[in-house]
């Protein structure tokens, strides 16, 4: 069991998979706009149902 786990531990160096994973977790936790009113702007307008003029949609509300 011992070379398995030595024949793991290979793998992962190889392919770089505990530095990509250590990546992947810093962009979910930390990656954030600098602008939170332009992050605030484009969850409004994702908001906004497709296929209706913008500029109409923003006049009913």
């Amino acid at each position: 069991m011992a070379a398995g786990e030595q024949q793991g531990r290979e793998y992962l160096e190889r392919y770089k998979i505990p530095e990509l994973l250590h990546n992947l977790s810093a962009l979910l936790l930390y990656h954030r706009p600098a602008d939170i009113a332009t992050w605030e702007n484009i969850q409004y307008q994702k908001s906004i149902p497709q296929g209706i003029d913008q500029n109409k949609y923003l006049q009913l509300g």
